[in-house]
């Protein structure tokens, strides 16, 4: 995890090896992709993306349109969220072109995902919606967490819209992949 002038490195690895896989003279050493390709052999994991990692607490009111579901879409962010999160719960927008996942994760942090399957619904504010409506399940007094690739503007601008504020960036290494 990387915050403004710290980075935690999260490993079964003895400090002094892994600093001596880190460049001194460079302060983001532990996200340089050559010490999380060392990394991730040395643990026998896959290195999995770069996010950003946004936070706010939940909105505890609000609308709750979005219907719970036990069958979600069989998709990426649906098999990711089961893979990397326990506890998952999957909502659906009305006409099922959405999906929303919240699930316990890194550090029994609450996790949001949103996957908008329809590139109609694209653009037309479902995103913020969604997000809307997950956080208002969540009590006041509860923080959650999104991940974001940096690249994907939408989702960021989606979250930063909903209150989520950037707080650093995270990069996860599993043992097995998503089905």
């Amino acid at each position: 995890m990387a915050f403004t002038g710290h980075h935690v490195v999260a490993a079964d690895v003895g400090e002094d090896e892994a600093r001596s896989h880190l460049d001194p003279e460079d302060i983001a050493a532990p996200f340089n992709p050559a010490f999380l390709a060392w990394l991730g052999d040395r643990l026998g994991a896959r290195v999995g993306h770069i996010d950003v990692t946004l936070a706010r607490l939940g909105s505890g009111v609000g609308d709750h349109w979005l219907i719970p579901t036990t069958e979600p879409p069989d998709n990426e962010r649906v098999r990711r969220a089961e893979h990397l999160r326990s506890d998952v719960r999957f909502f659906s927008s009305p006409n099922d072109s959405a999906v929303v996942t919240l699930g316990v994760g890194l550090a029994g942090r609450l996790e949001l995902s949103l996957e908008v399957n329809s590139e109609l619904e694209r653009n037309a504010g479902l995103g913020r919606h969604l997000v809307q409506a997950a956080v208002a399940r969540i009590p006041t007094d509860q923080a959650v967490f999104a991940g974001v690739a940096p690249g994907n503007s939408r989702s960021l601008r989606c979250l930063l819209h909903a209150d989520f504020v950037p707080i650093g960036a995270e990069c996860l290494l599993s043992r097995a992949s998503p089905r």
